[in-house]
C-alpha cells in the first residue's frame, strides 16, 4: 500500500480483488457509446425562483433548447433557500409517477441555502418533471443544467 495523505492506495490492484481482479467489468467496447457534453462557465441560471411554481404540484420543464436531441442523462445543480428545514424542491423523469426515485434538493435548516447536484433521464421528447412542496416562504431556488449525456 501506498500512502498518499488521505487514504491507503492499493499498489497493486489487480491482487485487491477476488479472482485476481478477473470479477471486474470489461468495459473497454463501451467506447464511444456514450459522450459527455460539459455545458461550461455558465453566466446565469436555467430557472430562478420566479421562473417556478411552488404549489406541491408537477410542471413539466421541456429542456429541449438547452438539450440536444438524443440526450439519455442531464445533470441538474440546484440552489435551495426556505423558511424552515426540510423543505424540497425536486426533479424527475417526465410521465413517472412513484417519488423514489427522483433527485432532490433538501432544506437542511431554514433561511441557509443548500446546493444539490443530481442525474435526472429525461423522456425522449427532453421533458422532465418539477415540483416544489407549497406552504412555504421560498427565497432562492436556483437551477441549472451543467451537463448531459448523449
Amino acid at each position: 500500500m501506498t500512502d498518499f495523505g488521505r487514504r491507503p492506495v492499493p499498489v497493486d490492484h489487480a491482487s485487491r480483488h477476488e479472482n485476481n481482479g478477473l470479477d471486474e467489468v470489461d468495459a473497454s467496447g463501451l467506447s464511444g457509446l456514450l459522450t459527455y457534453t460539459d455545458r461550461g462557465d455558465l453566466g446565469s441560471f436555467d430557472k430562478v425562483l420566479a421562473d417556478l411554481t411552488m404549489d406541491s404540484t408537477y410542471y413539466d420543464w421541456d429542456i429541449s433548447a438547452i438539450c440536444p436531441a438524443g440526450t439519455v442523462l442531464v445533470g441538474f445543480r440546484v440552489w435551495l433557500r426556505t423558511d424552515l428545514s426540510a423543505v424540497s424542491f425536486s426533479i424527475r423523469s417526465n410521465g413517472n409517477s412513484n417519488v423514489i426515485n427522483i433527485f432532490q434538493a433538501v432544506t437542511s435548516v431554514g433561511s441557509v441555502i443548500v446546493s444539490a447536484d443530481g442525474w435526472v433521464a429525461p423522456d425522449s421528447d427532453r421533458k422532465v418533471e418539477y415540483i416544489g412542496v407549497g406552504g412555504y416562504t421560498y427565497t432562492v431556488c436556483n437551477v441549472l443544467i451543467f451537463g448531459w449525456f448523449i
